[in-house]
């Protein structure tokens, strides 16, 4: 049977290159924990997210439409099955969730699967994976069914509208589709979701003016958040 990878990101298909199935991929390059996102997937979010992306993340030299929203949206014209390689903490479930609500709009409920790093640290990565690692991890993935998939669609949603009451109500259900979910959103809601990770960010910045120092120091704080120094060197330099 022949599949479709979905990576979580450009570092993991540079890892994977030599992975039997390397043409077979689709690179997933948003950051949707960051900036203005809407429940609604239309125009006006992709030009929104578009201008976020060219001011926060220096990447004039990236055509937002070729190398974000077309290969995100070549998700639509799969019919083979879909892997969909995606981390537990919430720089990549976010990306999962929006990801699982385009399949569940397309009524795509079927044939979809999870790869997880290996390990068993909740909070793994796919850092340094190796191909015969990756083949190991693919031979073990996770079916989603038709449930995981609204579910995902209904994350998304939650999400994007800051519910977080629903947030909280879809976690409290485990499904091998969601490892530590709830964990995951209790930190994220008791933090304050984006308005107190940020306060935590400038709390940090008035104990140190080194950024590595600072990073390392919120990681430590915040290892199921997932977020990466360009996300948190945003937080630190708007007020």
């Amino acid at each position: 049977m022949e599949f479709v990878h979905v990576y979580n990101g450009d570092a993991l298909a540079m890892s994977l290159q030599d992975a039997p199935w390397a043409k077979d991929t689709i690179v997933m390059r948003e950051a949707l924990i960051d900036g203005p996102v809407n429940a609604i997937v239309n125009e006006s979010f992709w030009s929104t997210r578009a201008k976020f992306i060219a001011q926060n993340y220096q990447s004039e030299h990236i055509s937002y439409r070729e190398q974000v929203r077309l290969e995100i949206s070549r998700i639509a014209q799969v019919n083979e099955p879909l892997c969909l390689w995606f981390e537990n903490d919430l720089f990549c479930q976010v990306n999962y969730w929006f990801l699982l609500h385009l399949l569940f709009q397309q009524k795509r409920t079927h044939e979809v699967f999870r790869v997880y790093p290996p390990g068993a640290a909740p909070w793994r990565t796919f850092a340094r994976i190796t191909p015969s690692e990756a083949i190991r991890q693919f031979e073990c993935r996770v079916r989603l069914s038709s449930a995981d998939i609204e579910k995902g669609a209904a994350l998304w949603s939650a999400f994007a509208h800051g519910d977080n009451k629903a947030l909280q109500e879809y976690s409290s259900a485990a499904s091998p589709a969601f490892e530590y979910l709830h964990e995951l959103l209790k930190v994220w809601i008791a933090s304050g979701t984006r308005a107190g990770i940020k306060a935590r960010v400038h709390e940090l910045g008035k104990s140190t003016k080194d950024f590595h120092e600072l990073f390392s120091s919120f990681q430590r704080q915040f290892p199921m958040l997932g977020y990466g120094d360009l996300q948190v060197q945003n937080m630190l330099d708007s007020k």
